[in-house]
């Protein structure tokens, strides 16, 4: 009987919501990118560069409000021949957030979540290490949308709130006798945000539309230990990461990221290439990405 409500519940909903799904405006993603960053405590810190898929979905009612739902994973490994070590690294995490458009400004709320594990294991010693880091952040912002023609200009303001812990554990076997240490860490701190992007418009013909744009953005912490370094976010579906090492004096750091866009609208499809560099942050690291979006 419960799975007969529920079974009639869930397609009474259906029957409900597809007309107000079709009468909104959605929009699906997927994104490819290579994003840089650096596992250690001591010099000289080990580069990462894992390939990230993400996946998004958006939707949009009426002009008015806006919700977005955005997973991403990734993964790499480094080989160290003269000491017989590997060591992984798999990453993955989500988001949610929520627009709501009033003339030219927007007012957003984002949550996100994403674990990443190093993983430092050898096939001729018995000996493992793990660090599993998991990043909990709440953020919200209101930006303001400017014409000048072709251009649009838009600067925003957002305030977050980050929560990290991280879980160490080394495994070794000497004599026959094995030793386990671990090792639990937990940080959290609040920031501002602050961002310009630009976009300039290119109309080469009555279906097609170029957009080169220009994003910086700066983070500075103003409470706590919010760890920048780790500050992760998704705008337009897309993860943006900067570095990911472990070292305290840099996380109480203001910092920042350039990016670099060239966008290409074709009726409903649109594709987008992108390059961003982090700033003010040691070390400093590079993302580089595609994306192909398609809205119905």
């Amino acid at each position: 009987m419960t799975s007969l409500r529920v079974f009639f519940s869930a397609f009474a909903f259906f029957i409900i919501a597809t007309p107000v799904l079709y009468a909104a405006d959605q929009h699906v993603s997927i994104d490819f990118s290579q994003s840089e960053n650096y596992v250690g405590t001591n010099e000289p810190l080990t580069r990462m560069k894992p390939g990230i898929v993400s996946l998004a979905y958006g939707i949009t009612f009426d002009r008015l409000y806006g919700f977005n739902a955005s997973f991403w994973s990734g993964k790499d490994q480094v080989s160290y021949p003269e000491n017989d070590y590997v060591l992984e690294q798999d990453s993955s995490g989500g988001s949610l957030s929520a627009s709501w458009y009033l003339e030219k400004w927007s007012l957003n709320a984002a949550i996100s979540r994403s674990k990443t594990e190093n993983t430092l294991t050898s096939p001729k010693r018995t000996a493992q290490a793990d660090q599993v880091q998991k990043f909990r952040e709440f953020y919200v912002s209101a930006d303001y949308m400017i014409q000048l023609g072709q251009l649009d200009l838009r600067p925003e303001l957002g305030l977050g709130f980050q929560k990290g812990e991280s879980d160490s554990r080394v495994n070794v076997e000497i004599s026959n006798l094995k030793q386990l240490d671990t090792e639990r860490q937990e940080d959290e701190g609040r920031y501002l945000q602050f961002g310009l992007s630009l976009a300039y418009w290119l109309e080469q013909g009555p279906k097609w539309l170029w957009q080169p744009g220009l994003d910086i953005v700066w983070f500075n912490p103003i409470s706590g230990n919010s760890s920048i370094a780790q500050q992760r976010s998704v705008r337009n579906g897309r993860f943006k990461g900067t570095t990911s090492n472990t070292r305290e004096e840099d996380e109480s750091d203001a910092s920042g990221y350039a990016e670099m866009s060239l966008s290409a609208y074709i009726d409903d499809i649109s594709m987008t290439g992108y390059y961003s560099r982090s700033f003010d942050s040691q070390p400093n690291t590079k993302t580089l990405g595609v994306s192909v979006g398609f809205s119905f």
